[in-house]
């Protein structure tokens, strides 16, 4: 299991409890800026662990390094795999974030709660990428047939929330990711 498997695991299981547990929790614009956060703390670490990684443990990775190198080769490795991935996820995170504010702004509220235009956010940026690539088409295709499945038993018009299932859909885009999708051939080929 990898680092980033146990703690987008962590982050979107605490965001369903805190639905669950605390109802009257809001405060979801802030949950967003510390899930951005801790993503780009945990990129930062997991830089800082390979570079000392690669400098004290004895192979040809210390020869990459100053003094034997410029630091150019290792900045670039680590931006490539530890923090594209996150910055790519959070301008997603923010695209998402401004069209579903838009969209909720100009119907008066009719399609999310006011909270609730941070939940995919925060699922994508806690996933990073290409999970979300993944999760975005996912959760459109359960909002349709969740759509057609209230509109096939009901006869009443009422508003649909989806605000009890961003979470649960990330929780299982994720399990289907680790234990499924990234040992297909085509899922390497999305990694940056």
């Amino acid at each position: 299991m990898s680092l980033l498997f146990v703690e987008s695991l962590a982050i979107v299981t605490l965001n369903q409890a805190a639905l669950k547990w605390r109802p009257g929790f809001k405060n979801f614009k802030a949950v967003f800026w510390s899930v951005s956060a801790l993503m780009f703390a945990t990129a930062f670490c997991r830089s800082s662990a390979l570079y000392l990684n690669w400098k004290n443990v004895p192979s040809v990775m210390q020869y990459v390094l100053p003094p034997y190198q410029s630091l150019d080769y290792f900045l670039f490795y680590a931006f490539s795999r530890f923090f594209a991935p996150v910055i790519i996820a959070f301008l997603a995170a923010i695209a998402i974030l401004g069209v579903f504010s838009l969209m909720n702004g100009r119907s008066g509220e009719r399609f999310f709660e006011k909270e609730e235009v941070y939940f995919a956010p925060i699922s994508v940026v806690a996933m990073s990428y290409p999970s979300w690539l993944v999760y975005i088409p996912v959760a459109l295709f359960a909002y349709v047939v969740y759509h057609l499945i209230v509109l096939a038993f009901s006869r009443k018009k009422s508003r649909l929330s989806f605000y009890n299932l961003w979470f649960p859909i990330a929780l299982f885009v994720i399990l289907i990711i680790e234990f499924w999708l990234k040992y297909s051939f085509w899922w390497p080929k999305l990694k940056i």
